[in-house]
C-alpha cells in the first residue's frame, strides 16, 4: 500500500527571492527528481540544484485523500506568504482575483469533508472545483472496510455525468443511496406523471440508426 505525503518545497530563485511549492507525493525522492527534471512553471526560476523539502503531513493512505489534504496546505501556506507560495488548486504563477476567498476559507479548515462541500459551493470555473471534480467526499463511518479514510473521511473517484442539472442531481442521489436506480420514484422524477407520453417523445428525438 502506498502511502502519500503533502510537502513543501523551499527554494530561492535567480533574483534572490524564497518561493515555496506545495503538492503531494507517493515517493519524496522521486518527486526531487521529478522537480529537477521537469519543475512545475512556478519553480522554472530556481537558481542551483538546492532544493528543500520538508514534509506536511505524511501517512495519508490514498491519492485522492492527498489531493484534499494539499488543498488545506496549500492555502495555509500561501496565506502566510501568498506573493510567494504557491500548490495545490492554486498552482499557477499568476494571482488570481477568485483564488482570495478561497485560500481565506480553506486555510482554517481541518477537515476534508468541508474542502468537499465548500468546493461544491463554488463555481465550476473555481480552481477548488476543478481540483476535486472528481472526488466524492464522505464520512469515514460510511467508508467499506477496503477505503481508506484519513481525518474522519473517505474520498472516492467518480465520473462526473454530462447532461442537464436534473440528470446530475439524480445521478448524484442515486450514488449517495438516496434515490434507487429503477424504481418508481426513479421513474417519476426521471420523466414526470406522464410517463409514456415523456417516454414516447424521446424516442421520437432518437436518430435512426
Amino acid at each position: 500500500m502506498v502511502l502519500f505525503t503533502v510537502y513543501q518545497a523551499a527554494f530561492t530563485t535567480g533574483a534572490g527571492s524564497r518561493r515555496i511549492y506545495v503538492g503531494y507525493t507517493g515517493s519524496v525522492e522521486l518527486r526531487k527528481i521529478w522537480h529537477k527534471t521537469n519543475p512545475p512553471a512556478w519553480m522554472k526560476p530556481r537558481a542551483g540544484e538546492k532544493l528543500e523539502v520538508t514534509a506536511l503531513e505524511s501517512g495519508i493512505p490514498s491519492r485522492a485523500l492527498a489531493r484534499a489534504a494539499e488543498a488545506i496546505w496549500a492555502a495555509r501556506k500561501i496565506k502566510q506568504k501568498p506573493l510567494l507560495t504557491r500548490g495545490g488548486p492554486w498552482v499557477k504563477p499568476t494571482w488570481q482575483t477568485s483564488w482570495t476567498e478561497e485560500v481565506e476559507k480553506v486555510s482554517a479548515m481541518r477537515s476534508i469533508l468541508q474542502v468537499g462541500a465548500y468546493a461544491e459551493e463554488r463555481p465550476k470555473s473555481s480552481a477548488l472545483y476543478k481540483h476535486v471534480r472528481d472526488l466524492f467526499f464522505f464520512p469515514a463511518s460510511q467508508a467499506g472496510r477496503s477505503e481508506a479514510v484519513c481525518r474522519g473521511a473517505a474520498v472516492r473517484r467518480v465520473r462526473r455525468e454530462s447532461g442537464t442539472p436534473g440528470n446530475q442531481s439524480r445521478a448524484s442521489q442515486v450514488r449517495r443511496g438516496i434515490l434507487k436506480k429503477g424504481s418508481a420514484w426513479h421513474r417519476r422524477v426521471r420523466r414526470g406523471i406522464e410517463a409514456k407520453s415523456t417516454r414516447k417523445r424521446e424516442t421520437l428525438k432518437r436518430k435512426p440508426r
